[in-house]
């Protein structure tokens, strides 16, 4: 025998139950007569928030005014960031140049990695690498690496760019500034500075071409272009900037690049930029730890 449907049952209910009904068809009634009152006079409802994208935006929200220029990253951290830092480092510059740039207060620890501080266990915690820059952002929270930092301290700030072409490119200068730059004339300004030429003579020369070709490829690419990652100043030139506008100081003759030139006189024109130089200390002519785990 077939069961009821729910319609059949409600059909054939006594009466008597229908009466506790009353109240709620008389609710209903009332409250549609109303409700169509409501809409016929004009009223407007609420539009129904959109449904978030699937995908997150490539860069955050413009910032109001009031908080241009300030990471969205550290935005919703009340207390002071705390920079690692070795002065003579330029590596440790560019950190400190994006910060001057943004308006940020911060502490800084000096760390001798002359004297071994880096390699100190307290220190291997932070960094396993045993290097300098290292920003804490918040108490127990680390980021070793100088590109590493440049890249979380832009977001939401116009030192990141907008466009995912741009994004890109100034990841690929950054790369190309730890690859190559860095090996050939942030290491010859060093060797230089600090009497370490005579240490490393087979060496020299081979990077001396190889800091030619750097500075050339950069050269090539700013002919007719104002800066690295797209049309406005980025962590790309600030990564490029740190040991470019010293390569002299490393035998290399930067006249002989006149968009690299004409591009550093650009940085330097920017506003909050930071002429800062500090010069490496005695200690730094002896073998760094790093030189002696390669040896």
């Amino acid at each position: 025998m077939e069961s009821p449907t729910p319609f059949r049952s409600a059909r054939r209910a006594p009466p008597t139950e229908l009466v506790g009904l009353a109240p709620l068809l008389l609710f209903w009634l009332v409250g549609g007569a109303l409700f169509g009152e409501y809409l016929a006079h004009g009223a407007h409802l609420a539009p129904i928030p959109e449904r978030p994208a699937l995908l997150a935006p490539v860069r955050p929200p413009e910032l109001e005014s009031k908080n241009r220029g300030v990471p969205s990253t550290v935005r919703a951290h009340k207390d002071a960031m705390r920079l690692y830092d070795y002065a003579a480092s330029q590596n440790c510059y560019k950190v400190r140049l994006l910060l001057a740039h943004l308006g940020l207060s911060f502490e800084t620890t000096w760390v001798d990695i002359a004297a071994g501080e880096a390699r100190t266990p307290e220190f291997l915690r932070m960094n396993p690498s045993g290097c300098v820059p290292v920003l804490e952002p918040e108490p127990g929270v680390f980021i070793p690496e100088s590109n590493a930092i440049l890249y979380y301290l832009a977001q939401g700030t116009p030192y990141w760019p907008t466009d995912p072409v741009a994004q890109a490119h100034a990841l690929w200068w950054m790369f190309f500034e730890q690859e190559s730059h860095q090996p050939s004339i942030a290491t010859l300004r060093h060797w230089t500075l600090t009497g370490k030429l005579t240490r490393y003579p087979a060496q020299v020369e081979p990077k001396r071409r190889q800091g030619h070709g750097v500075l050339t490829t950069m050269d090539r690419h700013l002919a007719g272009r104002a800066f690295f990652a797209g049309p406005d100043y980025s962590v790309a030139d600030i990564s490029l900037y740190a040991y470019t506008h010293l390569a002299n100081e490393g035998g290399f003759v930067l006249e002989r690049y006149p968009a690299v030139v004409s591009w550093l006189g650009r940085v330097r024109a920017q506003p909050g930029h930071l002429t800062e130089v500090f010069p490496y200390p005695p200690s730094a002519s002896g073998y760094l730890p790093s030189e002696l785990e390669a040896a």
